[in-house]
């Protein structure tokens, strides 16, 4: 349901047990098996991304790549990686894009698959 660090206090204090973990392996600290491990295969990363509408000027695509890569480049992005315990897969522009449907195509495939989509 989401990143065990954001629920680490409650998994710290007992009322919260992670059943499994959806990444391809286990996240150190966490006693939990992955879903392949559980015999679900299945694997899914939980990501974040900055998007921005439709039809957004060429000149304000540049600045604002310009600006998160250059926070992507600082020790404060890093630290939070850290104290997340998160992998760093950055990616822009075009990229993205990419990633993006691949991960819309992949997901939709998924819940097809479970009989959660028509």
């Amino acid at each position: 349901m989401s990143s065990p660090t954001e629920f680490r206090d409650q998994i710290g204090a007992g009322q919260l047990r992670v059943l499994a973990v959806t990444s391809a392996q286990r996240v150190p600290g966490v006693d939990a098996p992955t879903l392949r491990e559980a015999g679900v295969d299945l694997q899914f990363a939980n990501w974040r991304g900055l998007v921005a509408p439709p039809g957004l000027a060429e000149a304000d695509r540049r600045a604002l790549t310009r600006l998160v890569d250059g926070m992507h480049g600082s020790p404060e992005w890093a630290q939070v990686l850290a104290r997340m315990n998160v992998t760093d897969a950055y990616l822009t522009g075009d990229e993205f894009g990419t990633f993006l449907r691949s991960e819309d195509e992949r997901v939709a495939g998924v819940l097809h698959r479970l009989g959660l989509a028509a």
